[in-house]
């Protein structure tokens, strides 16, 4: 299930897990179950050097699935998505050690070259994923120049990190855990617009603001935050952004500017590129792709 072409909450609500608690791992942060589609494998997405993030998804769903039926067989699903990831790693020296390789270009806003996706220690300039903002590190879901900051993936990632703290006990992943959620709370307050919220903080126009989707993911994550930490930042935000999208002009407002968001930034669907890489007119995409975002930067869309 997906949340379609304008990426609506009517479609798809990721809502706050129910089964994780602030001491242990047992169950995740979101409810993910709904992305636990199918049992064939490989999925028919699944590439070489692409795929993922959805079958991390993937793999959780169905390990949430587990923990509140305690199905032997989805939990084998959850390894068997667990078991590739790990294959899968990055297992040379250098920046790109314990990530995965994504082996396509990818624009978003500022054009993403493969492999793009590294590990979290690793500085964005050195080919990692650690983001500055305002000074404070922030975990980059797509480690482009300039820096984009998706709250949704920052989130993620932090949650990633006090996974694996919480797994091996280790020092130095426990402060980058604590580093990590100082920034998000200290920072926070910027994906708020006053009316509805940013999906990232890319400098350039048009501003990105979040679609119906991603604006009521960012609720259940900082709801989720709050119950975790106890953070009155993030629950006072949740609060906020859960106003906003309880009011019908907000969410008209809000889907124009992501309509028109959309005309001057067109959505890139990498999978399907991918899939159709042997067809000339897919081949000469990328280029088409690069050459509307020089233009959009040099002739922004003006906002009001």
């Amino acid at each position: 299930m997906d949340a379609g072409f304008f990426s609506s909450s009517r479609r798809l609500r990721l809502e706050v897990g129910t089964r994780f608690n602030r001491s242990s791992r047992r169950g995740y942060y979101i409810d993910l179950t709904s992305k636990a589609t199918g049992t064939t494998w490989p999925p028919s997405w699944l590439g070489d050097g692409y795929g993922h993030v959805p079958l991390a998804q993937l793999g959780l769903g169905h390990f949430e699935r587990y923990t509140d039926t305690e199905d032997e067989q989805q939990l084998a699903h959850a390894r068997t998505a667990g078991d590739h990831l790990v294959a899968t790693q990055v297992r040379e020296a250098g920046p790109h050690l314990g990530g995965w390789r994504h082996t396509f270009p990818y624009a978003h806003r500022a054009p993403l070259h493969p492999p793009w996706l590294r590990p979290m220690t690793v500085p964005v300039e050195s080919g990692g994923v650690l983001g500055d903002l305002d000074g404070l590190p922030f975990l980059e879901e797509y480690p482009s120049t300039p820096q984009s900051h998706v709250l949704n993936g920052a989130v993620f990632a932090l949650w990633g990190i006090r996974d694996v703290a919480l797994s091996t006990g280790d020092a130095a992943i426990e402060t980058q855990h604590f580093e990590a959620l100082a920034a998000l709370v200290a920072t926070c307050a910027r994906f708020d617009t006053g009316r509805w919220s940013r999906y990232d903080l890319f400098p350039d126009p048009p501003q990105n603001v979040a679609s119906s989707f991603y604006h009521h993911l960012h609720i259940s994550q900082l709801k989720a935050l709050h119950g975790i930490y106890g953070v009155t930042e993030f629950g006072d935000l949740a609060d906020r952004f859960e106003a906003y999208e309880r009011r019908l002009t907000l969410r008209g407002i809000a889907f124009a500017r992501k309509v028109s968001y959309r005309i001057a930034i067109p959505r890139h669907n990498p999978y399907k590129d991918l899939q159709e890489s042997s067809d000339a007119k897919a081949a000469a995409e990328p280029a088409r792709r690069h050459a509307l975002l020089k233009i959009l930067r040099f002739h922004p869309i003006r906002r009001s």
